[in-house]
């Protein structure tokens, strides 16, 4: 017990040090990359100005089928410019 207590302010050091870190990286992160993580859910698109209309969609690939309807019909789902779920828009 009193090794782990003497060992207590090395921890800590440690910790404050990650900390420290992860802070200075994700500020970067921030100011590098955020905002710049969208797409379109239609993922044969890649620019933004050509994410309009409508695409047949097929259950299974980025879009989920209405509850009482054939799981294996094409569906026609509204393309939409999203952010991605994992982005650099804020450090949480």
């Amino acid at each position: 017990v009193t090794c782990l207590l003497h060992s207590l302010p090395s921890v800590l050091n440690v910790v404050l040090f990650g900390i420290f870190e992860f802070t200075v990286f994700g500020i970067l992160g921030v100011q590098l990359f955020g905002g710049k993580q969208y797409s379109c859910n239609d993922r044969s698109i890649l620019l933004r100005i050509e994410c309009v209309g409508y695409f047949e969609c097929i259950p299974g690939n980025y879009c989920t089928p209405p509850p009482d309807d054939d799981l294996n019909e094409p569906m026609l789902v509204e393309r939409k410019w999203e952010r991605d779920f994992f982005n650099f828009d804020n450090l949480l």
